[in-house]
């Protein structure tokens, strides 16, 4: 009962004129998992375990509390991303939970390296211009090793993106059974398509980063390859952004199209 009054709560609050209706009203064994899952990555990225004992170690500890809050807000919000799937199809068949099993191993997989990345750019970075002690960043994040890691946020945004694409893709495809309206079935299509182009941006980072270390040994002698590949990278990475911008103008209009040609309940 809880969980309706939620749900119509949340369709009322969208502003999109027809809520999509919530399947899942109790928690499942796969999905009470997955909350455990959740619960121990977000454990792992706890700025401390014990208490500070002293004014320097109590600033320390609350400074790390900077890239904690980036890294629990993107956890957070693949946390958010799969309640909603569960909420919306109550699936809970062989393909959902194999599926399910993937995605977790990809957070936990993720958990270091976001707790890593959010660490080096909201608190390493800072602290090093602010001081002028740029040696710390090479020592931290040599330049030689940038391809290696941002290769595995790469693999690890491929990795969950795909997961979740394959979800609404099967989500979609039992569309019949839980009897979606055409508002629905457009929703549904819509994720898969989202989490695709996510998957999509990943599989380029990775491929660009493979391409920079292969040409990473030739250095001195093929500067203009290398430098071809580093821009071609970084425009690569710009067209991507703006077609997914220009991609959810037009399927936001699509959608408010669609939402006013059906009959309102």
């Amino acid at each position: 009962m809880l969980l309706s009054l939620l749900a119509s709560r949340r369709g009322a609050s969208t502003g999109e004129g027809q809520s999509f209706r919530w399947r899942g009203e109790g928690v499942s064994r796969i999905e009470g998992l997955s909350d455990t899952v959740f619960g121990f990555a977000i454990t792992l990225l706890v700025v401390s375990l014990e208490v500070p004992k002293t004014s320097t170690d109590l600033l320390e500890t609350m400074l790390g509390t900077i890239p904690f809050i980036g890294a629990f807000t993107l956890l957070f919000a693949l946390w958010r991303a799969q309640f909603e799937f569960f909420r919306r199809y109550g699936l809970e068949d062989t393909r959902t939970v194999r599926l399910t099993g993937m995605l977790l191993m990809g957070v936990l997989f993720a958990v270091y390296p976001v707790k890593f990345l959010a660490t080096f750019i909201l608190l390493t970075m800072p602290r090093a211009l602010l001081f002028g002690n740029g040696d710390s960043l090479k020592q931290i994040m040599p330049i030689e090793r940038l391809p290696l890691v941002f290769g595995l946020y790469g693999l690890g945004a491929t990795w969950i993106s795909m997961v979740f694409n394959r979800l609404y893709a099967h989500a979609a495809s039992c569309g019949d059974r839980l009897g979606f309206t055409e508002l629905e079935t457009f929703d549904t299509d819509e994720m898969r398509r989202r989490w695709g182009i996510f998957a999509q941006v990943g599989m380029f980072i990775v491929a660009w980063c493979v391409a920079v270390l292969a040409t990473g040994a030739h250095l001195h002698a093929r500067d203009n390859v290398f430098m071809v590949v580093y821009y071609g990278g970084l425009i690569g990475l710009i067209v991507l952004a703006l077609r997914n911008v220009r991609h959810r103008r037009r399927r936001a209009a699509e959608r408010r199209a669609l939402a006013e040609r059906l009959p309102t309940s």
